[in-house]
């Protein structure tokens, strides 16, 4: 059975910290968050995500009133999504799961129904050169209290790398390691179920992009995302070739960081399956297309039988009519004077008998 690692945060607060190296910050349309934690709180931050400084983009998870939410901007608005019928404050394990693509948004909270978050109007989707990922909200007045474990952010495993002393890793506060969890809703085991469950709806594509840490001075754009390949893999070294306002930058040789010798974390860097539904829409297109064919062949087809129809009956009767004349039979032509000579012969006749 799959664990996570757990940190126990107490009173006064804690924070752990995770710092993307200056020339390996990705910026994503698409990203998956998965943590178990258990608290008695009614407010709290859990876990948030910002973009370099002076960029605005972020991610954060937290507790309101007793509920599981999120909120997020990508450079439009704040687009917020939350559970309100599960119950996380009573102290209890409970593990909750969020997914983005650009505006829109999923999230589950244990077996409850997955909510989904569909903003009106346009939406940008690029989440800018990330730079932090820190955990236990320490530093947004709502510090959290309680455990949590298994930490899973698009492809990093937070917990796991504190846990094993990271070099990008920084703890701070009242924080501490007590070991894992052995729970069968975990969020390792549940990670790679989230692709299934929760993104076919709502997930087209995530292109991992390596920016600078300042946006240009034009006004962002947006175009549709391209289609790709159901499995795609893209490093975060790669340059933009992005819909926002992203500057140019080098390609990054940078590796993935190892923690102390230990095995070597896949960063953002990970695969995605693309959504059927552009796979659906162009089987629809070529199946229509190949029915207006046939449809104009058939029409085709009937319209040539029939001139050949109409030939072999004109024909049909030129023939009848010539063999007649060759035969030697005249055609008869009706007489219209002929009435009026027998007429007039049968008088002379009566006037004979007079005489």
């Amino acid at each position: 059975m799959t664990t996570g690692t757990t940190y126990i945060f107490s009173k006064g607060g804690g924070q752990i910290t995770y710092t993307w190296p200056p020339n390996d910050r990705p910026s994503t349309r698409a990203d998956r968050l998965a943590i178990g934690f258990s608290t008695v709180q009614k407010e709290a931050v859990l876990v948030r995500v910002d973009s370099s400084t002076g960029l605005g983009d972020y991610l954060e998870l937290h507790i309101h009133q007793g509920k599981i939410g999120v909120k997020f901007n990508v450079g439009t608005d704040d687009i917020s999504i939350e559970e309100i019928n599960a119950i996380i404050n009573d102290g209890k394990y409970h593990v909750v799961r969020f997914t983005r693509s650009g505006g829109n948004a999923t999230l589950q909270v244990d077996n409850w129904p997955v909510i989904e978050r569909y903003p009106a109007g346009r939406q940008l989707t690029i989440f800018n050169s990330q730079a932090t990922i820190k955990i236990g909200g320490k530093e947004r007045g709502h510090p959290f209290q309680g455990q949590l474990s298994g930490l899973y952010y698009n492809g990093l495993k937070v917990l796991n790398m504190a846990a094993e002393n990271d070099a990008n890793i920084m703890i701070e506060g009242n924080v501490r390691l007590v070991g894992e969890v052995p729970s069968s809703m975990t969020t390792e085991s549940t990670a790679t179920a989230m692709q299934s469950e929760m993104s076919t709806s709502v997930m087209e594509t995530t292109t991992t992009l390596a920016t600078s840490t300042a946006r240009r001075g034009k006004a962002p754009t947006k175009e549709p995302i391209g289609q790709t390949t159901d499995d795609i893999l893209v490093a975060s070294a790669e340059c933009p070739s992005d819909d926002e306002d992203i500057d140019p930058c080098e390609p990054s040789s940078a590796n993935p960081t190892r923690a102390g010798g230990g095995r070597e974390y896949p960063g953002s860097s990970e695969v995605i399956r693309e959504s059927s539904s552009t796979t659906g829409m162009v089987v629809g297109i070529v199946a229509a297309a190949a029915l207006c064919i046939l449809i104009l062949l058939y029409a085709m087809y009937k319209y040539r039988n029939r001139d050949e129809g109409s030939y072999h009956v004109d024909e049909s009767r030129n023939y009848i009519s010539n063999s007649a004349q060759s035969n030697g039979a005249v055609i008869k032509e009706k007489q219209p004077n002929s009435a009026k000579s027998s007429n007039k012969n049968k008088k002379n006749k009566d006037k004979e008998y007079y005489v």
